[in-house]
C-alpha cells in the first residue's frame, strides 16, 4: 500500500488567548480618584500611544502613562476647581 503524500503546504492557525488585564482608572500613576477627569483617560492613552490602547510598533508601556492635577480658572459650573489630566511620564519623553 502506497503512502499518500500531501503536496500542498498546510497552514495552521493558533488562537492565542492572552489573559492581559485591562488597566483601570485607579491604576494610573498619580491619579486623584475623587477628582473629575479633563479628558477621557482611555482616549488620552491611545493618543499618547500607550499599550494596550495603542498597538502600533512605537507603543509605550503602561508605566509611561500618568496623571496630574491642576486648577481650572474660571471653575466649571458643575464639579470642583481641580481636575485630572494625563501626560507621558518624564522618563518616557523623547
Amino acid at each position: 500500500m502506497a503512502r499518500r503524500i500531501k503536496t500542498m503546504k498546510q497552514t495552521t492557525t493558533k488562537t492565542v488567548t492572552a489573559t492581559v488585564k485591562m488597566p483601570r482608572r485607579e491604576d494610573i500613576r498619580g491619579i486623584a480618584p475623587e477628582l473629575n477627569d479633563l479628558s477621557d483617560w482611555k482616549q488620552a492613552a491611545a493618543f499618547l500611544k500607550i499599550r494596550p490602547f495603542y498597538t502600533g510598533a512605537d507603543s509605550l508601556p503602561w508605566s509611561c502613562f500618568m496623571a496630574t492635577q491642576f486648577l481650572l480658572d474660571p471653575p466649571p459650573k458643575k464639579g470642583g476647581k481641580s481636575v485630572n489630566d494625563f501626560l507621558l511620564a518624564p522618563e518616557c519623553r523623547l
